[in-house]
């Protein structure tokens, strides 16, 4: 089973003052020699930096920065902050995670994408010539996210210029990271969340929650943005969906949740909107039996607000439809947390509200 970390980040976004991030060389020492002592300072507000990828590997990504007043290039896995010691765990920087939203619309044969990237409507007939691939295709591409040790970086596979995110600091408490930056690079992607939650030269501090092959963006509890863990076949199989109207569902490895749940199985069966077959009742308080999800809503493909552990007090404030999941007939219900802990020993805010499953409450 996948460990899952926590990352707390708490939104931020105030002009950006000139500060000094210090880095230090961790690779290839010799290949540097405009770099001295192993060690150089990059000024969040003088300085500009730019990301630039090979390929899908992202083995030789590197970032074109201001080092002594000259422009130069550096291998991103070359360097790390100098005065931290705390690196992320691989299973979240050897992935490329993608919006969780292109697998809803494809597992579930819906197209959201103008819903949610607007832009593409406007765009999607004025894309020239030199922006169709060697197979035709238009260039649409969907958002990548990859996490180094030193930044984050927003790649829609350089259909657009990138989002980039430069760390300050990384402080990791129990299963917890805090994680302080400046948004040092933000061109017009047009997404409308890279404006909204990153604001170009801003300071931001984040809060990361990966769990198995999900990766969230949350923000005072609330999960600003969903990614899931894809590879290369499946970015292929998602822009063929969106652009082609065609996709090869048998090329996805569909994510996996830390506890070993997946949103996409056919593990439920509907029932009878009226039916309600455990002892659920509207006012009545009830306790979580096992790690239990609280949802955005009533469906197992929402968003998770909060995991609850075995114990938490809630009440019980709507019946939702009634389903069977894992052979448990039962119905969701709106809950409101009266008391406990997250999954991870956090304590629960009081009042609290979210869907969950019936049959996972006695």
């Amino acid at each position: 089973m996948k460990k899952s970390f926590l990352i707390f980040v708490y939104l931020l976004s105030f002009p950006l003052f000139s500060e000094q991030i210090h880095f230090r060389l961790t690779n290839n020492q010799d290949k540097y020699e405009f770099i001295k002592n192993s060690e150089f300072y990059f000024d969040t507000q003088k300085d500009d930096i730019s990301y630039y990828r090979d390929n899908y590997t992202f083995r030789e990504t590197s970032l074109d920065m201001t080092i002594n007043g000259n422009r130069k290039s550096v291998l991103i896995n070359d360097i790390e902050l100098y005065e931290n010691n705390v690196v992320f765990p691989d299973s979240i920087k050897d992935s490329v995670w993608t919006l969780k939203n292109y697998l809803d619309d494809i597992r579930y044969n819906k197209n959201t994408l103008f819903i949610n990237e607007p832009f593409w409507k406007k765009t999607w007939t004025q894309i020239s010539v030199a922006d169709y691939d060697e197979q035709g295709r238009d260039y649409f591409a969907p958002v990548t996210l990859k996490v180094f040790n030193v930044c984050l970086c927003f790649d829609p596979n350089l259909v657009f210029d990138t989002t980039n995110v430069i760390f300050k600091s990384i402080k990791k408490e129990n299963a917890s990271y805090l994680i302080e930056g400046y948004v040092v690079d933000n061109y017009d992607t047009g997404y409308p969340f890279i404006y909204e939650y990153f604001p170009y030269k801003s300071k931001v501090i984040y809060e990361l929650v990966l769990d198995g092959d999900y990766l969230y963006f949350c923000h005072h509890d609330k999960i600003l943005l969903t990614f899931v863990r894809t590879n290369e076949e499946m970015q292929y199989e998602i822009t063929n969906y969106y652009t082609n109207n065609k996709c090869d569902k048998s090329k996805f490895t569909w994510p996996r949740h830390a506890d070993g749940t997946c949103d996409y199985e056919n593990r439920k069966t509907l029932v009878a909107p009226s039916s309600s077959a455990t002892n659920v009742t509207v006012s009545k308080v009830m306790s979580v039996r096992e790690n239990l999800k609280l949802r955005s809503a009533e469906a197992t493909s929402s968003n998770v607000l909060k995991i609850m552990s075995a114990g938490t007090k809630v009440k019980i404030l709507e019946l939702g439809k009634a389903e069977t999941i894992d052979g448990i007939k039962s119905n969701w219900v709106k809950v409101e947390i009266i008391s406990g802990s997250d999954r991870y020993g956090n304590k629960l805010k009081s009042g609290m509200t979210g869907w969950c499953y019936g049959g996972y409450l006695e």
